[in-house]
């Protein structure tokens, strides 16, 4: 009726079910994962769920590991927050407060052929990876994060959301590339070397009702999709482009679109890159705005009132 601590390995298997409940729920392994479910499913239920631990949840093998509270879900972990694969799911619903997951040096959230749900009620969703990459997803995965009444903070030192690119399971064949992420909220907020790296018919969405703001390249490769949209989009990128596109489609659509960056956009090999406001498009660059090669004329930079 009051709290569990669980200090130790939590591991299910074969369609076992376990279930955590209290009003806070502190799970702690210095060791390895608080969380290993193996086609099974585990559910943790209070007002606060805690994760610390080396690894914090693993989900494989078509299993659901979901994390239920009416304040707030927090992860730290050492090497990853989130690892899915083989159609594992995990959720986190936070009703009242925040979701938030914290790696030291590794990757905040990972999918490969599975599903990560992380939604925010009423509060805000952060990712943040000291040394690494914060959101990692492959093989047909859908990632979503939402918090429509608050802010998604994705941070990370070396890329924000990789898709198609970074798979750490290099042993398990890829059969499709149809990977998804999608980032709702009123505001979002992306900040990485690399704040998306984008390839091989990966779709990107960020989409706020308010502002985006990205701080770090944009890449998107291969006939991959990317979609910014809000108010006002501010990309920025003090040592490189704020867009490239390769053989790919990028599209920032908001009342206002700002750029500005050392390079602005670089759109090559049959890309297209649009910008569409019905205010004002401003790209500020210290070497170029706008770059095109290789039949890639599809640069559209329109105002409509």
């Amino acid at each position: 009726s009051e709290n569990n601590s669980i200090n130790g390995l939590v591991h299910a298997e074969n369609k076992a079910n376990i279930k955590i409940q209290g009003k806070i729920n502190y799970l702690k392994n210095d060791k390895d994962n608080a969380i290993e479910s193996n086609n099974a499913n585990v559910l943790v239920q209070g007002s606060e769920n805690i994760i610390e631990a080396t690894k914090g949840i693993s989900s494989i093998d078509k299993s659901e590991v979901k994390l239920q509270a009416t304040d707030s879900n927090v992860i730290n972990a050492k090497n990853f927050g989130i690892y899915t694969k083989e159609e594992g799911v995990v959720n986190l619903n936070a009703t009242n407060a925040d979701n938030i997951v914290y790696v030291d040096a590794g990757y905040g959230i990972s999918g490969n052929n599975s599903a990560i749900n992380i939604n925010s009620q009423s509060g805000n969703n952060s990712i943040e990876v000291a040394q690494g990459i914060a959101v990692e997803v492959n093989n047909g995965s859908n990632i979503s994060l939402n918090a429509n009444k608050g802010q998604n903070n994705i941070k990370a030192s070396d890329t924000a959301i990789s898709v198609n690119k970074n798979n750490i399971d290099k042993d398990i064949a890829t059969t499709s590339t149809n990977t998804v992420v999608k980032v709702t909220g009123k505001n979002n907020i992306i900040n990485a070397v690399t704040a998306i790296d984008n390839i091989d018919g990966g779709n990107v969405e960020i989409i706020a009702s308010e502002n985006n703001s990205i701080n770090g390249l944009v890449n998107v490769e291969n006939k991959a999709n990317t979609k910014i949209q809000g108010k006002i989009n501010y990309l920025k990128n003090d040592k490189d482009n704020a867009i490239e596109s390769n053989n790919a489609n990028v599209s920032v659509q908001g009342n206002e679109n700002i750029i500005e960056a050392t390079k602005g956009i670089s759109n090559v090999n049959n890309g297209t890159v649009n910008l569409q406001s019905t205010n004002s498009n401003i790209i500020k660059t210290k070497e170029y705005g706008v770059y095109t090669k290789e039949n890639s004329h599809k640069i559209v930079i329109s105002c409509v009132r």
